[in-house]
């Protein structure tokens, strides 16, 4: 808490000056490498700190969300997450034990630690009890697991915190509820309207979400159409 406090509050009051004046250099991916060594520099004071390197990374991200350069940035980042993160996926498929599924033990913990999430995950919805919004779409659309769990359990792992197979228990439980929720979030999402349009350029959630949702649904009438 304290290293992203202070990387919030001191991130932004020395980034701005940084890229305003790399901005002016105007070559091309300047922007790109400045942003990426600026998230690399973050993740390794959070290492220092002793958190995660992934809370770096994170503050790097708010930090520069606010700024003006933020499209350029976010579209070299996109970029460059389309050649990492299947590297990523695939170096933490490999440290699964696939030998420990036939350990019923492994099994159970996994079926355990997929009822919680689901659940859990669900139920937090209606924890704001002032919201009036959809809480069942909200709920649903929490279920997934993420990269975030997975760098956090291979941590668990790399320091031998956790076991191979309750390693491989999570990976399993961040698969399934992975899979899961989109089908049920279709039907939960199909009972609301679509209602206006997304916004059609490449960002950042290109890397989770894909490109589907800069598609216009047929659904919806182009306004310069005559439709």
């Amino acid at each position: 808490m304290g290293f992203i406090a202070v990387a919030l509050t001191f991130g932004r009051v020395l980034a701005r000056p940084v890229f305003r004046s790399i901005e002016t250099i105007r070559a091309p991916g300047t922007l790109a490498v400045l942003a990426l060594a600026f998230a690399l520099i973050l993740s390794s004071l959070a290492a220092s700190a002793g958190s995660a390197m992934i809370l770096g990374a994170f503050a790097a991200g708010m930090i520069l969300n606010n700024a003006a350069e933020r499209g350029e940035i976010e579209r070299a980042t996109t970029t460059i997450g389309h050649f990492l993160v299947p590297i990523f996926f695939a170096s933490v498929g490999a440290a699964v034990k696939l030998s420990a599924f036939t350990d019923s033990t492994t099994i159970a913990v996994a079926a355990l630690l997929i009822a919680v999430g689901v659940v859990g995950k669900y139920l937090s919805a209606y924890a704001p009890w002032w919201f009036r919004g959809n809480k069942p779409l909200i709920g649903v659309a929490m279920i997934p697991r993420g990269e975030v769990g997975l760098i956090f359990a291979q941590m668990g792992l790399t320091t031998r915190a956790i076991s191979p197979s309750l390693f491989s228990a999570l990976a399993l439980m961040v698969l399934v509820t992975t899979f899961l929720a989109p089908p049920v979030l279709a039907r939960v999402g199909a009972k609301g309207a679509w209602r206006g349009r997304v916004r059609d350029d490449v960002g950042i959630d290109d890397l989770v979400a894909g490109d589907w949702q800069h598609r216009t649904p047929r659904s919806v009438p182009d306004p310069g159409s005559s439709d």
